[in-house]
Formats: C-alpha cells, structure tokens, sequence
C-alpha cells in the first residue's frame, strides 16, 4: 500500500513538472512569436526548423515554406555562402564557432533577391531535440540609412567647410589687393611735405586702412581654424623680444590715452623658449589690444613668468571689468560682452575666440578674471619648452660690457607702484643697488641725504603729480645739496625733447622702454658715451646703389606702391605685369632681388619661380625671389617655399 501511495506521489510531480515545462515552452514559443527580432533556428545539417512572423516579415518566406529549407539558400547571399557551410560544419564537428556567442553585423538575402543589413546573434544548442543553432536577427537597414546620411552630412559639411575656406581665401585677395594700394599710397603720402591738416585726414584715412585690414584678418584666421587648417610652427626664439615686440604695436594706442603700457619679464623667465612665436604675439597683442581699448585710464600691466612646468602670461588692465555673468560669453565668436560694448568700443568678438582656439592648439589654457569697475586680468598659459644656454641653435651674441651696472647706484622716481616694481627687479637683477620714491619731494630728500654714497643716476618718470619728471630735474640741478648725478627721463608722450635738454637730462627715453635698450642706455650714460637723445630709432636713407630689382605685379595701384617704396629705399625698380613677363625680363637681365605677386594673369608667381629657379639650376646662380601675395591662409608661406621663393610678405606691406 504504501509503495502504491509513493508511486501515485511521484506520477503528480512528474505531471506537474511536465505541465510547468509545456507551460514553460508555451510561454517562450509566444515570446519567441512575439518578437519584433526574427528567430530562426536550424539542426546540424543546416535546415531551418524554426522561423517566427518577424522572419517572415523580414525575409519574404512564410513560415510554411521556410522550415525544412536549408538556411544558405534561404538567407546567405551567394557570395557568403561557402563561408556559412564551412562555418556549420566546424561546429557540427568540435561544437565550437567563432561567432557562437557574439553579435555581429553581416548582409542577408530577402527572397526577392535584394540585400538586407542584419545584426544577428547566435547560440548553441547542448539538448538533443533537433536543434543545433539559434539566432536572434535585426533589420538595421534604418540604422544603417541614418548613419549613411549622418556620413553623407559629414562630407557635405567638410566640402563645405572647404569651399567656405577657398571662398574666403580668394575674397582675402580680392580685399588685401585694393587695400595694398590704399594703405600704400597713404604711407607714400605720409613721407612727403603736407600741411597739419594734410597730414591729419591722411593718416586718419591709413587707420581706417589698418582697421579694415584688421577685421579681414581676424575673419580670416577664424575661418581657417574652423577649417582645421591651423598649423603651428615650433621655432627658437627670444621671449622678451617677442613681448616687448607686441607691447610695441599696440603702445601708441595705449599712450594716446595717457594709459600705462608696462611690460614685465621676471628674472626667472628662460631667455630662448621654442615655440610658435607668431601665434604667441598674436595672442599677445590680441589680449594687450582689448586690455588698451576697455581701459580709459591707469595701466596694463603685461606680466610673464614661470608656473611650475608652463609658462603664464598675464594681461591686467584698470578698465570697464567685466560682470561674472558675462564672462563665459567673452569665448563665444561675433559675441562682445554686452551689445552696447560693441556699440561704443567696436570689434568682431572674434579676437578672444581666436585666442582660445589658439591656446587650446598650443596646448594651453586661458582664463579671465574681473569685476565691473576694477579691471580685468587675463591669463594665458602654455607648457614651457626652454632652450638651455649653449644648446641654441642659434646662439645669444655676446653683451658687450657685461657687468657694467653692477654696483652702481640708481634713484627710480615715479608714482605708478608697478613700474617702480618693474624697474627694481631689471635693476636688481643687474646688480644695481636701487632706490625706488614715488614723487619729487622723497626724491629730492633721498638725493640730499644720499651722502657718501651718492646715486649715480636718477630715472624720472615724465607724468607726475606735484613736479613733472622735467621740474624735477631742474630742482636737482639747481639745489646746492644735490651732487652730481646723470638724469634719465621716462616719457609716453615724446614731446619734451628740447625741455629735457634745457633741464641737462641726459637720457630721453621712451615707453615702453625695451630691456636690453634700457641696460645699453644706462651703461652708455654712465660711461659719458651718451647724448641726448639715445634711444631716437632713426630710419637710415638707403644711398643709391647699383641695384636693380624686379616687382612682378598685375595691378596698377601696387605697380605704383611698390615701385616707390622701393626708390625710397635706394633701388632701381622694373615693373612686369604678369608672370610671363617676369620670366623673360628675368632671363634678360640679372636682377639683384625678384619681388613677385603671387597671383597674375597669364602665369602666376608660383609658376613663374618654378620657370625661373629651373633656368637658374642650368646657369649656377639663384636670384633671391620674394613672395607678395594677398592670400593669408596657412599653408600659403609653405606653398612658396616649396615653389623656390625665399621669402614671404603678407598683402598690404609696410614699408618697414
């Protein structure tokens, strides 16, 4: 009896467990039925025994039809069939296939014959029930389309970006060609006699020239590094020239606002660096620029110094400020802070754009700081690629007089707290024992109480409050306490030339004083070698010499530009109007510099070096052939480099 009650007992389970399974398998065949994926599954021969509506759907086969078909004549394009065979029979025979288990991307056939992109993923069957193989398979033919079109906009885009950049290019041309001429013949106009009013409405006409060209470069270099086109030059070079270089360009601007320009190189700053020093100064001048044009009165302040592994340039200013909201928007390209800055200052938005684009290819970083009414700082940094002394490719010429200054002692008289700043680190790092006072009176005391160890030489600064730099000196000379001392004076404006010599000031120097001009004036002024003025660059006037240079230009106006900047300067100039002539003028006579447009009618300049540097290879000679062309894009100096020219001027030149 109870073995009858066991069995009855273990029958149940065995019913239940049967009922879960057929409930189970119901459940799966509905889900598998469901499924927007097809399902297919094959035996080990390769035959199709299951195939659900979406299979149907996706392959055009009922599912009548399907089941016994072997699934390479159903599914496998032609060209992969040989490949499924082999791959099912290694898996009838180790159970093992490289793409059990993966889901990977392949083509299937519908049955009308076109091709359908499917993913599929396949697993293996370990029970025994006549099924080998399952697979899961997606139509990804939307996907695919969406990608091709996102492929397709790509390529629209980059073409785009292309031909933007080509338009650009040539528009470039167009524009500099005309403003060549414009700013050319007001520089022509500038060296010859004219009346103040003359002079007046001429040079305002150049600025407006320059301003001009300015918006076309800005326009420019935004456009070709959207373009992807920025290449950066790596380059030895001297930092401090290269800063007080761009502090030079925009100091007239600052000083005729009564601004003080004031650069500062700390000691620790290596003297060479490699790097691009073009795009360097472009920054620079881009940062000092706006730093001139929000400021109306105080300083910019242009500090470089070492941060650890990177170099930091800092550009202060005592301008408008900037409110936190807004700052953000500085970055954006056509965008100004404010809509009536735009108004009142002028300008693109696009200088700072271009700033950080050009940080962030130079692997750097760069930052603002500021608050409305106090000023903004700008902070601009890069990794720091110093060139070790001795190791230049280029070494530092030898300073004459090394040491002269050492010892010496020097009284700074000026009331900006930064320039006495500036001025006591040069000093002291010269080994010039300093004296720094804000004014006249605390000048004039320490002179009289300097006893005996009197100050060797004063520098006033011009612009003081109480006595001017000029007074000052006269109360020096004429103060009976007061020994002998040389007077250096520091002036922005440039016109107290004849006052400081009547008031026996020996130095005139002018701002932003360079550093290495600043150390050979002292010396020279100590050593009683100097006259006033020292530091006045004078243009020397080229004496007619024996030379004859060839200027290839198309265009009438720049023929005449050119032709007189050139006589200025000493040569005999022959014109030729396009490509072909300069090469034929060029065979005929022995030209001591080729001066060539890049782009002309009949032959271009390009072609035309080619023509001329392959006649010269035969007759072992080469005529130095300089580039002028009014295209700015990067590459263009490459481009006439590798065309056998020697040089590279940018459309319009300047006559320096």
């Amino acid at each position: 009896m109870a073995g009858i009650t066991l069995l009855s007992r273990a029958l149940r389970r065995r019913a239940r467990a049967e009922e879960a399974l057929r409930l189970s398998e119901e459940r799966a065949l509905g889900i598998v039925r469901s499924s927007p994926d097809a399902y297919v599954a094959l035996d080990q021969g390769g035959s199709i025994t299951a195939w659900n509506p979406a299979a149907e759907r996706m392959f055009g086969w009922p599912e009548s039809e399907a089941v016994g078909r072997e699934l390479s004549a159903t599914i496998v394009p032609p060209h992969l069939r040989e490949a499924h065979d082999a791959g099912l029979a290694r898996f009838v025979r180790t159970r093992q296939g490289r793409l059990i288990g993966h889901t990977l991307e392949l083509p299937a056939q519908h049955r009308d014959g076109h091709e359908i992109p499917i993913e599929i993923a396949i697993s293996a069957n370990d029970r025994v029930d006549g099924i080998a193989l399952h697979a899961f398979i997606r139509d990804v033919s939307k996907r695919k389309r969406g990608e091709e079109a996102l492929r397709e906009a790509h390529a629209q885009a980059v073409e785009a970006s292309r031909l933007k950049s080509e338009f650009v290019a040539n528009m470039s041309h167009e524009l500099r060609t005309p403003l060549n001429g414009v700013i050319g013949m007001t520089d022509l106009l500038l060296q010859s006699p004219l009346d103040p009013e003359q002079r007046q409405y001429t040079d305002m006409a150049r600025r407006a020239g320059e301003s001009l060209l300015s918006l076309i470069s800005d326009i420019l270099d935004f456009s070709k590094i959207e373009a992807g086109k920025l290449e950066l030059d790596e380059v030895e070079f001297e930092l401090r020239d290269m800063v007080e270089d761009a502090c030079e360009i925009v100091a007239e601007a600052a000083f005729a606002k009564g601004l003080e320009l004031l650069p500062w190189v700390e000691a620790a700053v290596p003297a060479r660096i490699r790097g691009d020093d073009a795009r360097l100064r472009q920054v620079l001048i881009n940062l000092v620029g706006n730093a001139v044009k929000f400021t109306e009165e105080g300083e910019v302040v242009v500090r470089v110094a070492v941060a650890g592994e990177r170099l930091r340039f800092e550009v202060s200013d005592t301008g408008i400020g900037i409110p936190a909201e807004q700052q953000e928007r500085l970055w954006e390209a056509f965008t100004q802070a404010d809509a009536s800055t735009t108004r009142q200052f002028g300008g693109t938005g696009l200088g700072l754009t271009i700033c950080r684009q050009l940080a962030t290819a130079m692997d750097g970083t760069i930052t603002v700081a500021s608050e409305p009414g106090r000023g903004s700082t700008f902070t601009f940094e890069i990794p720091l690629q110093a060139v070790e002394p001795g190791r230049s490719a280029t070494p530092r010429p030898r300073r004459a007089e090394e040491g002269s200054l050492s010892g010496r002692r020097i009284l700074v008289v000026d009331d900006n707290a930064t320039n006495r700043a500036i001025l006591d680190a040069q000093l002291g790092a010269w080994g010039v024992r300093v004296t720094a006072v804000d004014g006249a009176d605390a000048a004039l005391d320490a002179l009289r109480s300097a006893g005996d160890e009197p100050f060797d030489l004063a520098i006033l600064d011009f612009a003081m409050p109480g006595l001017n730099g000029v007074e000052l000196a006269r109360a020096i000379r004429s103060d009976p306490g007061i020994g002998p001392v040389v007077l250096a004076l520091l002036t922005s404006s440039g016109g107290e030339r004849t006052a400081a010599h009547d008031a026996d000031i020996r130095l005139y120097l002018t701002k932003p004083v360079r550093h290495g001009q600043l150390r050979a004036a002292l010396i020279r002024a100590l050593l009683g070698t100097a006259t006033l003025p020292v530091d006045v660059p004078v243009r020397s006037e080229v004496e007619p010499a024996d030379f004859t240079v060839l200027v290839a230009e198309d265009n009438p106006v720049n023929q005449l530009v050119a032709r007189a900047t050139l006589q200025k300067l000493g040569f005999r100039v022959d014109i030729a109007p396009d490509g072909e002539e300069a090469v034929a003028m060029s065979a005929a006579e022995d030209y001591a510099a080729i001066f060539m447009d890049c782009q002309m009618p009949r032959l271009d300049g390009y072609s035309a070096t080619a023509l001329i540097r392959r006649r010269e290879d035969g007759a072992g000679r080469r005529t130095p052939i300089v580039a002028m062309t009014a295209h700015a894009l990067n590459g263009d100096r490459e481009r006439c480099l590798a065309a056998g020219m020697d040089d590279y001027l940018a459309k319009p030149l300047d006559h320096d």
